[in-house]
């Protein structure tokens, strides 16, 4: 009797599989906002796919799929960024809360808000869906009932953190039981329990917070003593940061404070920021942290053994970190006040791009 060869199961690729590694075939299928037929099945995938573009910091790819569907720029989907946080929102809404307010993401965007939604309704909804407190900025009435869900931003308390790691003596070269115990329920505090919609997916005020308590106790720490804090405590909040500030610190903060163009997230000397624990020797939070570096000055990129920036000088005024924070905050006030302001008197300089 013949027998068949037993066959090789071959897998079929999902639909899902092949919108998202065949793009250049979905564009010329001319699925677009201009002809209003985006079956919702794949609506859904490209979305789901859009919002993992921007919570990535992929702005090139991001923006050629916004230029065949804008319409998908109010679209809810659900992605996932470097840290393991799923988020739920629009590709707008993920960019909000990642506070990628630069002129290649957000700025992108409002190139298509002005052709979708010129009186700017929609976007003011999904801003304040993202940040319920600006309600009473946009919609008053709405304010007065909604008051009591406003979103609060995660604050943090380091003292118990200094507390253990001032009293630590290092015997045997370890960390004492009393100073584990402290750092296992620092990070039980960040780990990443629900699934993001509203506010910023990081609050960034935390590692500027927690910078400034290394340079209060650098002086009456030990070195161990500042390593333990530096790479455990700083470095491990570094985990969390969203994409566009880790491109942030691998082109160098001070670079960045305008712009973050020609993104990276590959740091000086070829080590990757994201995705996390490419070495598994050599993780960020418990080998390291990251420091960026000056103009024309580079500093090391990995410091195991930390001292401040030029060696024995404080950390210099004002902390990188803090400007390109309140740069965010500039720009994101520009955005408002675009949004704000009727299409025909908008002035060239509340555009982002």
């Amino acid at each position: 009797m013949f027998h068949h060869p037993k066959s090789k199961k071959i897998p079929v690729p999902t639909l899902e599989d092949m919108i998202i590694k065949d793009w250049d075939n979905i564009r010329k299928l001319n699925i677009s906002a201009a002809n209003n037929i985006i079956p919702p099945f794949i609506k859904e995938t490209l979305t789901n796919y859009l919002c993992e573009l921007v919570v990535l910091g992929k702005t090139t790819e991001a923006k050629e799929m916004l230029d065949v569907n804008p319409s998908l720029l109010f679209e809810k989907g659900t992605a996932k960024d470097y840290c393991g946080r799923t988020i739920k929102g629009s590709p707008l809404q993920c960019a909000l809360g990642a506070e990628d307010f630069y002129p290649d993401m957000l700025g992108m965007m409002q190139t298509h808000i002005d052709k979708i939604d010129p009186n700017k309704e929609k976007t003011k909804e999904q801003l304040c869906e993202q940040f319920p407190e600006l309600l009473s900025e946009f919609f008053p009435e709405k304010y007065l009932e909604h008051k009591t869900q406003e979103y609060k931003e995660v604050q943090y308390d380091f003292q118990k953190l200094v507390q253990a790691i001032s009293k630590e003596e290092f015997k045997d070269g370890k960390n004492g039981e009393a100073t584990n115990l402290v750092l296992e329920k620092f990070r039980k505090d960040f780990e990443v329990k629900n699934t993001l919609e509203k506010g910023k997916h990081f609050n960034i005020q935390l590692l500027i917070d927690a910078r400034k308590v290394y340079e209060k106790n650098y002086d009456s720490w030990t070195p161990r003593q500042r390593k333990l804090f530096w790479c455990e405590v700083i470095g491990y909040l570094m985990r969390f940061l969203p994409t566009n500030y880790a491109q942030a610190y691998c082109k160098g903060l001070k670079r960045s404070v305008s712009d973050i163009s020609e993104r990276s997230l590959v740091l000086v000397g070829g080590a990757i920021y994201y995705p996390l624990d490419s070495k598994k020797e050599d993780r960020l939070g418990f080998d390291h942290a990251i420091i960026s570096y000056d103009f024309g000055a580079p500093l090391p990129h990995l410091i195991k053994m930390p001292s401040r920036p030029r060696s024995t000088q404080p950390i210099e005024e004002p902390d990188p970190l803090i400007a390109v924070s309140e740069m965010k905050k500039k720009l994101f006030n520009a955005f408002k006040t675009w949004i704000k302001t009727p299409a025909q008197n908008l002035k060239k300089e509340t555009r982002l791009s």
